[in-house]
C-alpha cells in the first residue's frame, strides 16, 4: 500500500472514530458524580492499606529498637589523620617505608575510598614507643 493510500485510510478511521464519539450522549452529572465517588472510594482503599503496612512497619521497628536497647550515638571520627609523608617527615624514614609497614601491618591505617592511607596519632606514638624513638 503506498503512503498516500495508507493516509487516507488513516484518515478515515479517525474520522469515524470521532463520528463514533460524538454519537454517544454526553454523561450526566450523577454519572461523572458517580465515576468520582468510585474513584475516592479506590483511592482511600490504598490509603488504608498503605496506612497498615506504615504501621505495621513502626511497629516491627519499635519492637526491634527495644530489644537492641538504647541507641548509641555514633562514635566521632578524629579531626586529625597523618598521611604517609607526614608520618615518614615525623619519624625521618622515607614514605615508602611507612607504606610498607601499613600493607605488612606493623602500622595501623585506615585506607580512602580513593585508596589513600590515613594514621590516626595514637598509632603514630604507639609506633614510636614500639621502635624505642623520640617524638
Amino acid at each position: 500500500m503506498s503512503n498516500s493510500k495508507a493516509l487516507t485510510a488513516l484518515a478515515f478511521q479517525v474520522i469515524e472514530a470521532n463520528r463514533l464519539s460524538l454519537d454517544k450522549p454526553e454523561p450526566t452529572s450523577s454519572e461523572v458524580q458517580a465515576r468520582i465517588r468510585r474513584t475516592l472510594a479506590l483511592v482511600l482503599t490504598d490509603i488504608s492499606v498503605m496506612s497498615a503496612r506504615l504501621e505495621a512497619h513502626v511497629d516491627l521497628v519499635s519492637h526491634l529498637l527495644d530489644q537492641c536497647g538504647a541507641i548509641q550515638p555514633a562514635p566521632t571520627l578524629p579531626t586529625k589523620f597523618f598521611s604517609p609523608r607526614d608520618v615518614a617527615k615525623r619519624i625521618g624514614v622515607t614514605q615508602d617505608a611507612v607504606t610498607k609497614w601499613i600493607r605488612s601491618g606493623k602500622l595501623a591505617a585506615v585506607a580512602t575510598p580513593g585508596g589513600h592511607f590515613r594514621i590516626l596519632p595514637e598509632d603514630v606514638d604507639k609506633l614510636l614507643t614500639a621502635k624505642g624513638g623520640c617524638k
